[in-house]
């Protein structure tokens, strides 16, 4: 996939793999349905990134991403509750879903609908906040 075109955009494109995430939801597409929701997640990562002018090429460069915006520091510690960190984590849970046949932790596969839908609060609370550091960032 392409990367992301900046600001509202990007925004929108999210919107719309959330929307087709919630139709293969719908019609038993648990794969599918993961992909989206990581997708989207991913693209708002990216914008924000893009924006500040962060690196966003490796996954190692998103999670460093999220690390920036929630103040965590190279020692892992932080002064406010990283919320986009246990987030991203979820949205990362959505990637493996999408994309893994073999688990090294078979405990971490989801197999039933509710499990897939039980994640999607986060990475749509994570979005949501991401949406606003990119409107923040456009401001400054």
């Amino acid at each position: 996939m392409p990367p992301p075109e900046p600001g509202r955009q990007a925004q929108t494109q999210a919107q719309e793999l959330l929307e087709a995430a919630d139709a293969a939801f719908d019609a038993g597409k648990l794969r599918e349905g993961a992909w989206h929701m990581w997708e989207a997640a991913r693209l708002s990562v990216v914008a924000v990134a893009q924006a500040r002018g962060w690196p966003c090429a490796t996954m190692d460069d998103l999670n460093e991403v999220i690390y920036r915006l929630d103040g965590i520091d190279e020692n892992g510690h932080y002064e406010t509750r990283p919320v986009r960190f246990f987030s991203f984590a979820t949205a990362r849970l959505f990637r493996e879903q999408a994309v893994t046949d073999e688990w090294e932790y078979p405990e971490f596969r989801w197999e039933h609908e509710d499990e897939f839908r039980s994640g999607q609060a986060p990475v749509r609370k994570l979005i949501a906040k991401l949406s606003e550091d990119a409107a923040v960032e456009h401001q400054a």
